[in-house]
């Protein structure tokens, strides 16, 4: 089984109440995911409430049974429409995938 976590930080220029619409916006794209492409097997969004300047806005924890599920995913539609709302609204991402 493959964990694969993704931290999202929002765009400078998004603040207050357009940042918080950017993280929504970008929540609900990841979390419809795991309707849309059967190899997510287990998928959760986090919003993070921590102020400091370093501190990540949002987190994606997935699992995927194998690196070629995981590879699906990445190529599936549903992935390409979250990708685009990244473009828009994060500046930096990390990526973890890691074996459980």
């Amino acid at each position: 089984m493959i964990r694969h976590i993704v931290m999202f930080k929002m765009k400078e220029g998004l603040t207050g109440s357009g940042k918080e619409e950017a993280i929504q916006r970008l929540k609900l794209a990841v979390d419809a995911m795991e309707t849309h492409v059967p190899e997510v097997k287990f998928l959760q969004t986090g919003v993070n409430f921590n102020p400091r300047p370093q501190a990540f806005d949002l987190v994606l924890v997935s699992d995927f049974l194998s690196e070629e599920d995981l590879d699906i995913y990445r190529d599936h539609p549903q992935h390409q429409l979250v990708m685009d709302v990244i473009k828009e609204v994060v500046e930096k991402v990390h990526v973890v995938d890691y074996y459980i």
